[in-house]
């Protein structure tokens, strides 16, 4: 289990859950998208694969006030790699 709470005094964050019987580290970035978690697991060829969970709250009392700009940032920095990203972006009309 990988897990990381606001920071802010607001209840909530991320959870991700990972079975045990893969190999897997806590990956940290340099973005400052608050409300994410990553880990990093070997895949079947020996390459590693990158699985996030992100939520962006659509509520801007709880968020950072640049929040959008800092998601576009981890997207940026994440750019290029092997990743399975999942979460709420609270983009309603996104389909």
């Amino acid at each position: 289990m990988f897990r990381t709470d606001r920071k802010n005094g607001h209840r909530g964050g991320v959870l991700l859950y990972v079975k045990c019987k893969m190999s897997t580290v806590e990956v940290k970035f340099k973005n400052e998208f608050s409300e994410q978690i990553w880990c990093k697991v070997q895949v079947r060829n020996g390459e590693d694969l990158l699985i996030g969970v992100c939520y962006r709250t659509p509520n801007e009392s709880i968020s950072q006030k640049d929040n959008n700009k800092f998601l576009c940032d981890m997207i940026a920095e994440l750019h290029g790699k092997p990743l399975l990203l999942m979460g709420d972006f609270n983009f309603p009309n996104v389909d």
